[in-house]
């Protein structure tokens, strides 16, 4: 959990600090979450509001958050009114993170800890970005923490795990390729593969598709997670596309990564030069009953599965024409997106299963 709440975070502060947001401001809002689920829960359990035992001025340093701005972002007109506007999309943001970090019983100290880490790790690269000196000093004045810390959390040996999401990137890949690369797919239709051996065979796939993701690791992952079966010296595929939910801690490092594409793209739009900004659209509608949300929900996954599909297959016959004609030079990595979304959704996900 802790590694994925820091993937989640990086760009969420790589935004504010370009802002010149302070390490202070930023947990402020994370209390002030806090205080409103943990009320919020409190009166779903009980029927009454525990706001009236609640002394308003131990919270109050809280509730005015600290805020050092400069004049980088480019959108607002004055400090003030980009203050107001900060506060509101980290508020939103953080809402359903720390949703989550509450009903898994995290603390804020743990969250507090990943925070400053990442704050540190942000400002170091903004400092680089901007061709500044990259001290200690400089990362204590752009994030408000102290130099003693600046320098503990620099140190640090708490290393992030990428090594789980790396294997869930390069499985989407191998079954991508397996249903759609023709060695190892027939009339769209991927085939059973050999256990061992070259040719069409899943040794074969997983050096093609798999980067070095070891090919035991790799049928272990996929065997686990239901995506194939083994039926004597074969290897079977099951489904079209990889789905990493069977556990909490897939659903988690989906947290951590899905979210963390999702708000670089936004991040990226919000400085970017118009002709630089890439495709981040969505649509909303409010006044529908529930049959009506039931029945755009079937309609749109259905839509949505079919485009994602298309993508899926367009990059892997790009990828596989690359492989077959040239070695390719610099490598890079493209995420499209798609997600549902409804007002039913927090009630739904408070009453079902706990992750």
């Amino acid at each position: 959990m802790k590694h994925e709440m820091r993937g989640f975070t990086a760009h969420t502060v790589h935004s504010v600090t370009n802002c010149a947001y302070s390490y202070a401001a930023f947990t402020a809002l994370v209390v002030r979450c806090l205080i409103t689920i943990a009320i919020f829960n409190d009166v779903r359990e009980t029927g009454q509001s525990p706001i009236a035992e609640i002394n308003f001025w131990d919270f109050f340093p809280f509730l005015l958050t600290p805020l050092i701005f400069g004049n980088k972002f480019p959108i607002m007109s004055s400090p003030e009114q980009t203050s107001r506007a900060i506060n509101r999309a980290l508020y939103k943001v953080l809402t359903p993170l720390v949703r989550v970090m509450v009903k898994l019983g995290m603390s804020y100290g743990t969250f507090a800890e990943i925070a400053r880490a990442v704050f540190v790790e942000q400002a170091y690269s903004q400092l680089q970005a901007d061709g500044d000196k990259t001290t200690a000093s400089a990362v204590s004045a752009l994030t408000g923490l102290s130099r003693k810390e600046v320098s503990r959390l620099t140190n640090s040996d708490d290393v992030l795990i990428v090594d789980t999401e790396q294997k869930r990137h390069r499985a989407a890949q191998v079954i991508s390729g397996w249903s759609n690369d023709p060695q190892f797919s027939e009339a769209g239709r991927p085939k059973a593969l050999a256990v061992s051996g070259e040719g069409a065979s899943f040794p074969a796939l997983v050096k093609r598709y798999g980067s070095d993701v070891t090919v035991t690791s790799m049928l272990s992952l996929l065997t686990r997670n239901g995506a194939v079966e083994i039926d004597g010296e074969q290897v079977i595929l099951l489904t079209d596309a990889y789905m990493p939910m069977d556990t909490p801690l897939e659903r988690l490092e989906i947290l951590g990564t899905d979210a963390n594409e999702l708000i670089s793209t936004i991040a990226h739009n919000i400085s970017a030069h118009p002709s630089e900004r890439v495709f981040q659209r969505k649509v909303s509608f409010s006044g529908l009953s529930d049959v009506d949300l039931e029945d755009f929900r079937r309609f749109s996954d259905a839509k949505s599965q079919s485009l994602l599909e298309a993508y899926d297959t367009w990059l892997a016959d790009r990828v596989g024409q690359h492989t077959e004609t040239y070695a390719r030079g610099e490598s890079h990595s493209v995420s499209v997106g798609i997600y549902f979304n409804s007002s039913h959704l927090i009630i739904d996900s408070d009453e079902g299963q706990s992750l």
